[in-house]
């Protein structure tokens, strides 16, 4: 039995055409949303707000299952809160969807170290700058691990790329200035505990920084 082709009508065309854009328009629309959802969580984590935050990650994660940046935000609050075990999970996700995503990298750098796997960490941090040279917080995590480890000069190495990345960083400067006094580089100390005091919002960080001086030999 053959089958017959009948000619289609200008409205059935139009329908289908229809149904083909939304079709296509589907994923479109859960990336913009998802990538809004982003966009809060990150201003929310800012403002302090973790909980609201997870929320907003959360809800990137739901509307964009491929999103990588979304699992990978949702497990930096994981670590946050300490569950360690989900935020392992949503890092594996991330990296299956896009490996090269340094955040990813930062963030299971903070599981390594909070695991205490030092040198794990290090070469996560390290993974993440080099695919973002820009990434202020892989240079400040990497330079508390070499604390930890007490290589002040490597951490200073740090340290110095991030101030540069971030000159206005108060609680970095205020950070810089104990390593250099711990190494006994006085006057660069003194120039950070300066700027922080000159130009810090937070009195908070101005009244530390003033102790410290004071305390200097």
């Amino acid at each position: 039995m053959r089958l017959q082709c009948y000619p289609l009508s200008s409205a059935t065309i139009l329908i289908a055409l229809v149904a083909l854009l939304a079709a296509c328009g589907g994923d479109g629309d859960s990336e913009v949303a998802a990538s809004a959802h982003l966009e809060r969580g990150v201003e929310l984590i800012e403002a302090g707000h973790i909980d609201q935050a997870f929320a907003e990650f959360d809800a990137a994660v739901r509307a964009d299952p491929r999103n990588a940046e979304g699992y990978a935000r949702r497990a930096f609050i994981y670590i946050a809160l300490g569950d360690l075990t989900s935020a392992v999970a949503d890092l594996r996700r991330a990296q299956e969807l896009d490996p090269d995503l340094a955040i990813a990298h930062h963030y299971r750098g903070l599981v390594f170290d909070a695991a205490g796997s030092h040198e794990q960490a290090i070469l996560e941090f390290s993974r993440a700058i080099e695919l973002e040279p820009t990434l202020t917080d892989a240079h400040i995590s990497r330079a508390s691990v070499f604390l930890a480890l007490d290589d002040a000069e490597s951490a200073l190495d740090d340290l110095r790329a991030a101030g540069s990345l971030d000159p206005d960083d108060n609680e970095l400067l205020l950070v810089r200035a104990q390593v250099y006094l711990a190494t006994g580089d006085l006057a660069r100390a003194e120039d950070d505990l300066h700027r922080v005091i000159e130009t810090s919002d937070d009195e908070r960080l101005a009244t530390v920084a003033r102790q410290i001086l004071a305390a200097m030999p």
